[in-house]
């Protein structure tokens, strides 16, 4: 017996109990409808009238058993005790106003979908969402861009934005950024692209991949610096294309994170370093471009800063990363090896400076 599966055991004992009873003189005879055999009394609270006004509480073990299997919350285990507490009738007008408080939710979700974004939010988003993706700070060009940026956007007060609660508005918007977003990387690697056949120098090139919107973005070293990175990983990554090519800027820039956290003199100096790099290939800047010192950054972009430094990578690119981290550190001698997780997005050094990627 020892070989049978839970299953079988169970069909082998409910046999033996059927050939019990069949052999036995005083057994009733067997019943196909399932139904109690002639002569057995039917309890009379198993199937209480609809007009019992007693309290019809459920057994405390059965009750027990259930909110254990579906780990209920605090406030929802009370909800349960109350509602074995109550009278039929009470039980059923629950359920009527429950399915009521659905048929509600949902009609508010249909509506929700059919919401469409104004014109002038979705001016709005765009202006944002590309300074957003230029920011100096950002942690991640393909991660949780849209969440943070949407929290952005509420800090600076943008009009019409749906307000926290709503949903179903909100997944709109973040749709709508994403969308955006995708627009602007291709419109970014390709004018990097343009701008190492045209050898041009990085002010002409940064002038380049702003273009109308210079008037509300602000040119800054800081900036200078991260499309020098972003130029240097358009010939480190070639041969990659599409959002393989982001996803290997992320990697790299999660891996400089990584390596650096704590040490915002070494962050920094790894951006200047592509900077001048790029400087001694393509021209000095000077000539042909003018920057604004850190400190006159307008508010609106240095919010969205403070949130660009927030985004989280996607959680392959962080597994990713953990893993060559765990490779590279294979075979280090265990006293010598500082075995360093991913920092989480803005805590890239205790003091990030305008490079706190």
């Amino acid at each position: 017996m020892s070989g049978l599966t839970p299953a079988q055991r169970l069909i082998q004992k409910t046999r033996m109990h059927q050939a019990s009873r069949s052999s036995s003189p005083s057994s009733v005879s067997a019943n196909t409808n399932d139904e109690p055999p002639t002569g057995v009394s039917i309890p009379s609270t198993a199937f209480p009238s609809s007009n019992n006004q007693t309290a019809i509480r459920s057994d405390s073990v059965v009750v027990r058993q259930i909110k254990e299997e579906y780990s209920l919350s605090t406030h929802s285990t009370r909800a349960v005790d109350r509602y074995c507490g109550m009278t039929l009738e009470e039980r059923n007008l629950r359920l009527f106003v429950t399915c009521t408080k659905v048929l509600e939710l949902a009609q508010k979700l249909s509506t929700s979908e059919e919401w469409s974004i104004s014109p002038v939010l979705e001016s709005s988003l765009r202006q944002h969402s590309f300074t957003f993706l230029l920011s100096p700070k950002l942690t991640s060009y393909l991660g949780d861009i849209a969440r943070n940026a949407i929290d952005a956007l509420r800090v600076l007060g943008v009009a019409e934005l749906p307000e926290a609660h709503e949903v179903g508005k909100l997944t709109v918007v973040q749709r709508s950024i994403k969308k955006v977003n995708t627009s602007d990387r291709y419109q970014i690697k390709a004018k990097i692209a343009k701008g190492i056949e045209n050898n041009s120098d990085i002010a002409t090139l940064t002038s380049t991949i702003v273009g109308e919107k210079s008037k509300s973005i602000a040119i800054t070293a800081a900036l200078y610096r991260r499309v020098a990175f972003l130029r240097w990983a358009a010939t480190e990554f070639k041969s990659s294309s599409g959002d393989k090519w982001w996803d290997d800027v992320d990697m790299c820039l999660l891996e400089l994170r990584t390596a650096f956290q704590g040490d915002a003199v070494g962050l920094h100096e790894v951006f200047e370093t592509r900077y001048r790099e790029d400087v001694e290939t393509y021209g000095d800047p000077a000539e042909t471009g003018s920057i604004i010192p850190i400190s006159d950054i307008p508010a609106h972009q240095a919010t969205l800063d403070s949130y660009a430094a927030k985004v989280a990578p996607k959680p392959s690119t962080t597994k990713q990363v953990a893993k060559r981290s765990a490779e590279e550190a294979f075979g280090d001698d265990p006293l010598d090896h500082d075995d360093r997780t991913p920092p989480p997005p803005g805590r890239a050094a205790t003091e990030p400076g305008a490079d706190g990627v």
